[in-house]
């Protein structure tokens, strides 16, 4: 079993969210579109619904609002 030396562990989402959008602080509001959190924290699933419990434990751990937008529009349908 090879030993990870630390440059080589991954990093973690809160790591790459201070990356690319600054240190987290009380307050912060992150408004961003899905393809760019992809960018800075990938997932497999391309979707909003797989950030749900980074969007979770932000709001309670470091009291930091996450919001991500998607340009996909809900489509009602009518029916006549």
């Amino acid at each position: 079993m090879k030993k990870i030396d630390n440059d080589e562990k991954p990093l973690s989402d809160i790591e790459r969210l201070e990356q690319y959008y600054g240190k987290l602080h009380e307050g912060k509001i992150i408004e961003t579109t899905l393809q760019e959190i992809l960018t800075a924290v990938p997932r497999h699933r391309a979707r909003t619904d797989a950030y749900d419990s980074l969007v979770k434990n932000l709001e309670r751990d470091y009291k930091v609002k996450l919001i991500i937008t998607s340009r996909k529009k809900n489509k009602s349908l009518k029916y006549k």
